[in-house]
């Protein structure tokens, strides 16, 4: 086999995709010529045929000729990874394992199922998930379940921009029906947004989580245009619910695992840190950044108790006084 078949052939098995999508011979065949190679539609069903239980094709005839496609678990023709790149993929396997939706992953599984056989070939990296732990910065949470088929329509919709219909389970109990242009989605620790507006307020962006959508169906629609910016929207921290729209100065003192964090992760780009002493031979230091002034960042410093003293400014410092001080129930 000289080296123009070889390019040739391993040029076709990179076009084909996985099943149920497809793609024609006469469409092969048009895209290797178009790539330069000397070819017919005869020779290329005919490398089809050879390769195909090598490779994991499979083809059915229709009115248009035959239609190829890789079975779902077949091995796709994929470079050799380094350990260090297997590493990284099935690290982000595991952290999107309960964000995306499933198919998108399975799409992948050829690389994560490569990562694995290369991890497992490696004596030193054989049992690589005893050497690794990622821990949340936060208490481990049970996240809410989320049907994959909800999953998966809201994410295509969004990806398509079209509208969908949901029942929607509200936070005081009821549910009710929305039409919807969905707009965007939202990611937050545990929590799953979409971004979307009613048809009839197309310039509101609202949100709604993931977890109460008890039922989707696209529409395969345009979304209505919007007057606002979805980008603009999604970077104003909504999940955060803003307190105040301008940025605050804060000025605090840190010790202990507060100080150990933020010496090692920024609050902002302008965060400085002047270490001291403190009255009891603990190393403590004043920092100062520029901060979106959010219920997040409020529950953050609370989360630390007496090991963040907060200095300025006075609206933040009277918030954390009435959430530790405030009557609640």
């Amino acid at each position: 086999m000289n080296k123009s078949t070889i390019l040739r052939q391993i040029t076709m098995l990179k076009i084909i995709p996985k099943h149920p999508a497809f793609v024609l011979t006469k469409d092969l065949y048009q895209r290797l010529i178009d790539d330069g190679f000397k070819t017919s539609t005869r020779t290329v069903e005919r490398d089809l045929h050879k390769l195909a239980d090598v490779m994991g094709l499979i083809n059915y005839d229709s009115p248009e000729g035959y239609k190829w496609s890789y079975i779902n678990h077949a091995r796709e023709l994929l470079p050799a990874l380094s350990p260090s790149e297997s590493l990284l993929l099935l690290q982000a396997k595991e952290h999107l394992k309960n964000i995306m939706p499933f198919k998108a992953l399975q799409s992948l599984e050829p690389r994560f199922d490569k990562a694995e056989a290369t991890l497992s070939q490696n004596t030193v990296m054989a049992n690589w998930q005893d050497k690794i732990k990622v821990v949340q910065g936060m208490v481990p949470l049970i996240v809410a379940e989320v049907s994959e088929n909800i999953r998966e329509d809201v994410y295509e919709a969004v990806a398509q921009v079209q509208q969908v219909k949901i029942n929607y389970r509200k936070n005081n109990g009821d549910v009710a029906d929305y039409s919807l242009s969905a707009h965007g989605l939202i990611i937050k620790d545990y929590v799953q947004y979409l971004v979307a507006s009613k048809l009839s307020s197309p310039d509101i962006f609202q949100l709604f989580k993931l977890s109460q959508i008890q039922s989707v169906k696209r529409q395969f629609l345009d979304n209505l245009p919007s007057a606002d910016d979805v980008s603009v929207f999604i970077r104003s921290d909504v999940t955060g619910f803003m307190i105040s729209e301008e940025p605050i100065l804060l000025k605090m003192n840190i010790s202990g695992p507060a100080l150990n964090l933020l010496e090692n992760s920024k609050l902002s780009d302008d965060q400085h840190l002047k270490f001291f002493t403190g009255s009891t031979g603990r190393q403590c230091a004043l920092l100062t950044a520029t901060v979106d002034f959010t219920y997040s960042l409020v529950h953050f410093l609370l989360g630390y108790g007496k090991l963040v003293q907060v200095l300025e400014p006075e609206n933040l410092v009277d918030a954390l006084e009435e959430r530790k001080t405030g009557e609640v129930f």
